[in-house]
């Protein structure tokens, strides 16, 4: 599971000769031995900055948890700080749609495409109640989350202190769902037999 690139057989066929060779009994013994250093360095960054992952637009927890659990990283750990970053983006959400995007609409119009399109589909959300808006963070789908919600706050002109309660109460549903499940999958990962 930490091995990264390559096909499924090329992964696989490394994991066997693992086995044979270092004389573990079983692919879990692989993911608990297997070093430090080669975990996440494949992809040539340091461990930690999987939580940052959870501040990036439409990736936000259903990305970073599962990365930080598969980064060796405590499942409670990796929920508790994707978590309490990605609240972080919503202030970051609103700064970013009251002060920093309306200038750079006006001058990069790729920039202009992609938020006509996120703004699109906030649209279709915009008579969301603060309950509706909470279920809407907190379900982990694509296109969900505190940005996405942010946004459809500002677009619906709701009272910021009350819809940052709601996004931030969706985002820690939306948090303890995705770890149940990446925990759940990881532990399913670890208690594979040894049979291939």
């Amino acid at each position: 599971m930490y091995l990264a690139g390559g096909s499924l057989y090329r992964k696989t066929r490394l994991l066997r000769s693992l086995l044979s060779e270092g004389g573990l009994n079983a692919p879990q013994q692989i993911l608990i031995y297997l070093p430090q250093q080669y975990r996440l360095e494949v992809y040539g960054v340091p461990e930690w900055l999987v939580f940052l992952v959870s501040i990036i637009p439409f990736i936000e927890l259903r990305g970073a948890i599962p990365l930080a659990i598969l980064a060796g990283y405590s499942p409670e750990l990796a929920f508790a700080a994707c978590a309490l970053l990605n609240l972080l983006a919503i202030p970051i959400a609103f700064v970013l749609l009251d002060f920093i995007l309306p200038p750079i609409l006006q001058r990069v119009e790729l920039v202009e495409r992609m938020f006509r399109w996120a703004v699109r589909r906030a649209q279709k959300h915009r008579n969301l109640s603060l309950l509706g808006l909470t279920l809407f963070v907190g379900i982990p789908l694509p296109i969900t989350g505190a940005y996405m919600g942010s946004l459809i706050a500002y677009i619906a002109g709701l009272n910021r202190k009350h819809a940052t309660v709601a996004i931030a109460t969706g985002v820690v549903i939306a948090g303890v769902l995705i770890w149940v499940l990446a925990s759940f999958g990881i532990i399913f990962i670890r208690g594979l037999s040894h049979k291939f």
